[in-house]
């Protein structure tokens, strides 16, 4: 307990000299140790280190791969290509809607065929 508080003390009266009685100490201590005050007050660049290794990266694959890759060409791709499967299916199968019933019945007879074929050429 006694070292600890003999180092808020002490910390209290180097704020006294740096701060009220001697306010150009300061300064002439940067200009003294610009490395260590460069470095101390970059908080020995832990945050720039840390964004340019694992932020930027992170970020670069995220936008590069799994925006223009996975979401815009593989889930929107197929999404689409689904769609317009079957906007292209229901524009060539509209042609059987024609509220005919001779038509209806050539088709019924055309699938009855079909299944007979399948059937006979299957055994």
């Amino acid at each position: 307990m006694a070292v600890s508080i003999v180092i808020a003390l002490s910390g209290l009266a180097v704020a006294y000299l740096f701060y009220v009685a001697k306010p150009e100490l300061p300064g002439k201590l940067t200009e003294k140790a610009y490395a260590l005050y460069s470095i101390l007050t970059h908080k020995y660049y832990v945050d720039e280190i840390y964004d340019s290794v694992i932020v930027w990266p992170i970020f670069t694959a995220s936008k590069e791969f799994l925006w223009k890759f996975v979401d815009i060409l593989m889930i929107d791709g197929t999404v689409n290509g689904v769609g317009r499967a079957v906007r292209g299916s229901g524009s060539g199968l509209r042609h059987m809607q024609t509220g005919y019933v001779r038509t209806y019945a050539a088709w019924i007879l055309l699938g009855g065929v079909a299944v007979i074929v399948w059937f006979l050429v299957k055994t």
